[in-house]
């Protein structure tokens, strides 16, 4: 689910969230079950409770640009926290300032 308001962080059906910086960039972390981390093939997800994980996938966009080409498998939080930089710091056509 894409953040479809003005705010600047979403929650996303309880398992990652969102977050727009002021450059047009969103990055998307999720780790529930059926995403690109330790939890893709859990049976145990309740979205009521919310999801746990070593691991997440990320995923990047600007209207229909994309960074990375395809979201990223089980990326750690050290590698969560590179992309984030790294996008923030990106020119609204996906160049770097």
């Amino acid at each position: 689910m894409i953040n479809s308001s003005n705010k600047k962080l979403a929650i996303c059906q309880n398992k990652g969230f969102h977050i727009r910086f002021d450059n047009g960039w969103t990055v998307s972390v999720q780790f529930g079950a059926g995403n690109y981390c330790d939890n893709y093939n859990s049976m145990d997800f309740d979205r009521k409770t919310g999801a746990e994980s070593d691991t997440a996938e990320v995923w990047c966009w600007n209207g229909n640009k994309h960074y990375p080409k395809h979201p990223t498998n089980s990326s750690t939080p050290e590698e969560v926290l590179k992309i984030m930089n790294k996008v923030s710091k990106m020119k609204e056509k996906g160049e770097k300032k």
